[in-house]
């Protein structure tokens, strides 16, 4: 009997052991927010992602939250996603800068300069003070000028291709030689 009562108790201490944990996981999702800001800002982008849509799953019109993603998934080069998260934080809060700088980033890294440029622009106008927002938009300006000059270097090296002479390559020849000269039976010279 007390052989019974013994296992009984083990098996309820280590449900109650199991049990505890799930308890702990419940989080609000300011908390899942706050534990997310810190996973993306210690660069654990993929920690920090899973965490933000967990705190989605609970309150999924936090544009705060969105944006947050929106970085995190830029941090993992997500650029569908990071995008994704971005247009749904501007559709809550149209003005909101940081959805709007997340916004032109992605279109940045996309190659969507035309697009990247205003967007950044009007962050950078909007607050001065944002030295991330002037340095992409002169990032942005940057690479214009870079596609804009490119065509030109483009079309010019064609015209260098063509000035190169270029030899015949001698081995088909040499290879003819030698299985002409091994069948008229001069192995030597072959």
């Amino acid at each position: 009997m007390r052989r019974g009562r013994r296992l009984s108790f083990a098996a309820c201490l280590i449900l109650a052991v199991a049990a505890a944990p799930a308890v702990a996981l419940a989080q609000t999702a300011d908390e899942l927010y706050a534990s997310a800001v810190k996973a993306r800002q210690a660069q654990h982008f993929d920690e920090a992602a899973d965490l933000l849509k967990r705190a989605l799953a609970l309150k999924p019109d936090n544009a705060d939250a969105l944006v947050q993603l929106g970085f995190a998934e830029l941090g993992r080069n997500d650029l569908p996603a990071a995008r994704d998260a971005f247009s749904k934080a501007l559709s809550l809060a149209p003005n909101y800068r940081d959805a709007s700088f997340g916004m032109a980033e992605v279109e940045y890294r996309s190659g969507n300069l035309g697009v990247a440029l205003p967007l950044a622009e009007n962050v950078a106008k909007a607050d001065p003070a944002n030295t991330d927002a002037a340095a992409l938009v002169e990032n942005i300006r940057k690479a214009k000028q870079a596609a804009v000059s490119k065509p030109k270097a483009a079309a010019a090296l064609p015209a260098a291709v063509k000035k190169l002479h270029r030899r015949s390559d001698p081995v088909p020849g040499l290879m003819e030689d030698g299985r002409r000269l091994r069948t008229e039976g001069k192995l030597p010279e072959a």
